[in-house]
């Protein structure tokens, strides 16, 4: 059975008590059907986890004591996901889908044949998107989340990590890269249009490797996704 989880800002320690009230009351009772003397994992989305006895249920809140503290755990292979904005609620899924499969960072980057544009004060909207999706398959980390203004400088940001783009026109099949021999790697998905010529001659410059895209003609978030289960599986993460 799955111990009901919930993520706050800060963990208390051992023996600690503490009152979680509002959304988090709401989703124990109403929806977890938390009780008394039940399990509660506590998270505070740095991996850091804390299980907690339930010491009382009530109209309003959900009073708990911190029975042990587990510190946070490197994970042995480590994914960033840069991928375009993309319109209406596809970004949304984007984050939600790359924190249920525990993808490390998701930056999103504008690139040449973008066609949303996204700000940032939209990036506390999408962590919260990733901060419930985490919540509700146990994921202990939360998926960050970051935006950068063009693909060069999202690139900049992620340099001295091994960077791979995924290209329909042709590369390296992912299997013969021997990931799971690596502690992390960059995963880099275009929008809609693909990447443009530009952005190409960028990989090139920077040493990138172009990873073979078999398949349909995927939709911009569909293929954000199959990048990053196939990256996870690669490193020995699924």
């Amino acid at each position: 059975m799955t111990v009901p989880t919930w993520y706050l800002d800060r963990l208390s320690g051992v023996g600690e008590c503490m009152r979680l009230s509002g959304r988090a009351h709401h989703y124990l009772v109403r929806v977890l059907r938390v009780a008394a003397s039940e399990t509660l994992r506590l998270c505070d989305g740095t991996g850091r986890t804390a299980y907690a006895r339930v010491l009382v249920v009530d109209e309003s809140g959900v009073e708990v004591r911190v029975e042990t503290v587990e510190a946070a755990t490197l994970r042995r292979f480590q994914l960033t996901l840069i991928a375009s904005p993309l319109k209406r609620k596809g970004t949304d899924f984007v984050a939600a889908r790359c924190a249920e499969l525990g993808v490390d960072r998701l930056m999103l980057a504008h690139m040449e044949r973008s066609i949303a544009r996204m700000e940032d004060d939209r990036l506390e909207r999408l962590e919260r998107v990733a901060s419930e999706a985490a919540r509700q398959v146990g994921q202990a980390e939360v998926t960050r989340v970051s935006l950068a203004s063009s693909l060069a400088r999202a690139v900049d940001a992620v340099q001295g990590q091994p960077l791979y783009f995924l290209w329909e026109e042709g590369g390296h099949d992912l299997r013969d890269l021997r990931l799971s021999e690596h502690d992390r790697a960059v995963c880099v998905v275009g929008p809609e249009g693909g990447f443009g010529e530009r952005e190409v001659a960028l990989f090139q410059d920077v040493g990138a490797t172009p990873v073979f895209f078999r398949g349909a003609a995927y939709k911009a978030a569909t293929a954000a996704v199959i990048g990053a289960v196939l990256f996870l599986h690669a490193g020995g993460r699924l």
